[in-house]
Parts: structure tokens; C-alpha cells; sequence
């Protein structure tokens, strides 16, 4: 049993943990996306809340079973795995005698022209999806959009974490992973961890103008994410307004970054 004194204290040993497993293993490169690129390397005055999982980004994952050495090591240490998501696995802690529950999401690049789908199947395992056993759970990755330029790019470097390291995303990457999923519903939290990396000086906007000119998927994403910002401002500054209370407009303050 793992026993930790609040919901960020078990991010944080997830992150350790994950860490170690990841220091041991020969999967490819890989980097550390989502909020810990905030939370670690947050430069502004902003105080980030927290985030509660890991997402890991693997270049070779949408090669078939390449991660299944991962999903079995994972799968030694009790972690569980999810009914409904196949990329997500979870590991149970204490906190105040109450279980919780922390998930690890495995995600690859977009795959080629040539394949379609979100997944990629890596572990088969002995769990039938009904009585008849006409078909089994699979451990897959899914795809996370605009992220194989981070590799392309090397838009990550190693992060101490005291006696470990992991690789993590810069903001100028976390910008591109983060500038389509901050207009869905229930991603508010990704519209602060946008401003954070403006206001910590940490995006490349020369870079980003760069690759918007060389790559078509990213120049949509940019031009669809200034028109959001002027069309629905109200809703980014909004989504930020759930985790702190500014004096200015955080859409405005991205939009004048950006141009």
C-alpha cells in the first residue's frame, strides 16, 4: 500500500515512479507531455494547481506491440489497467484511508498518411470483453496530434528530478500539443498552462512561425487557435479565471505574444 498526505503528493510519486520504470527500459525516445511541463517548469508568478497523471509520449509507439515490454513492466509493479481506456494504466494509493486512483496515459505521433485510426495495439492480454470470449482486452497507445515535430525538433530536455531525470516537453512543444485541445470542453485547465508559458518567457515564437510554414497541420492549428482567441476570448479568459484571478485579459496577453 502506498500511502500519501494529498491528491498532489501521489502525482508526484506517480511521476517518480514512472520515471524509474522508464530509466530501465529500451522503448525509443520519449518525452513527458501535459501539465508537468507547467507545473516543473513554471517562470511566472502564476501558481500552477497541480496535475494528477502522467502522459507519456513514445516515437516508436505506433510501431505494433514496441511497447509491450512497457505495458508488462507496469503491469509487475500492480498496476491496473482501465475497462474503457486500453493507452491508460492505473495505480491505486491511500490518501486519508480513502483509495484513489492515478493514471499513466502511453500516447504515440501521428502515424503515416497511409493509417488510420486513434490506436495502436501493443499487449494482448487474458481479459475477454464478454462470455464468449470472441475477443480480447488489448493495451494500445493513442495518438496525440501535432506532437512527432517534438521529436523532429527536439522540443524536450532532460528534467531532474533529484536522483533521476526524465525527459520533458518545452513549452514551445507543450504550446503546439496544447493550442487545439484548450478549445474542447472539460480542458479548461490547458488554457492556463498556455498563459504560463507566455508569461515564463518559455515559448519560440520565431520557431512556431517557422514550422507554420513548413508544416500544414500546425499552420491550421495556429490559425485556428488566433481565431479562437478572438472570437471566444471570453471563453479562454474564463477557463483561466478557474484557477486564478488576474487584473488583465489572458487572451489578450497570448494574442499580443503571438503577433
Amino acid at each position: 500500500m502506498t500511502i500519501v498526505s494529498s491528491i498532489n503528493k501521489g502525482a508526484e510519486f506517480l511521476l517518480y515512479e514512472v520515471a524509474d520504470v522508464l530509466l530501465r527500459l529500451d522503448v525509443g525516445r520519449h518525452i513527458v507531455i501535459g501539465g508537468w511541463c507547467p507545473v516543473l517548469r513554471n517562470g511566472s508568478k502564476i501558481v500552477h494547481p497541480g496535475t494528477i497523471d502522467v502522459d507519456v509520449l513514445f516515437e516508436e509507439g505506433s510501431q505494433p506491440g514496441r511497447l509491450a515490454p512497457l505495458f508488462s513492466e507496469f503491469k509487475s509493479l500492480g498496476y491496473g489497467i482501465s475497462a474503457k481506456h486500453g493507452f491508460q494504466l492505473l495505480r491505486d494509493m491511500t490518501i486519508n484511508g480513502e483509495r484513489v486512483l492515478f493514471n499513466v496515459d502511453i500516447l504515440h505521433p501521428l502515424m503515416s498518411a497511409e493509417i488510420s485510426g486513434l490506436f495502436q495495439d501493443h499487449l494482448e492480454l487474458d481479459v475477454p470483453k464478454d462470455e464468449n470470449e470472441r475477443k480480447l482486452k488489448k493495451m494500445v497507445s493513442i495518438v496525440q496530434p501535432n506532437s512527432r515535430v517534438l521529436f523532429e525538433e527536439h522540443m524536450y530536455s532532460d528534467f531532474s528530478l533529484g536522483q533521476r531525470s526524465i525527459s520533458l516537453v518545452d513549452f514551445t512543444g507543450m504550446y503546439l500539443t496544447k493550442i487545439d485541445s484548450c478549445q474542447k470542453v472539460k480542458r479548461e485547465r490547458d488554457s492556463l498552462d498556455l498563459l504560463i508559458a507566455i508569461e515564463s518567457n518559455g515559448v519560440d515564437f520565431m520557431k512556431i512561425a517557422d514550422l507554420r510554414k513548413r508544416n500544414d497541420r500546425i499552420g491550421e492549428s495556429c490559425d485556428k487557435f488566433e481565431k479562437y482567441l478572438n472570437d471566444k476570448g471570453d471563453v479562454f479568459d474564463d477557463n483561466v479565471s478557474e484557477f486564478v484571478d488576474l487584473s488583465y485579459s489572458p487572451s489578450e496577453k497570448v494574442l499580443s505574444s503571438i503577433t
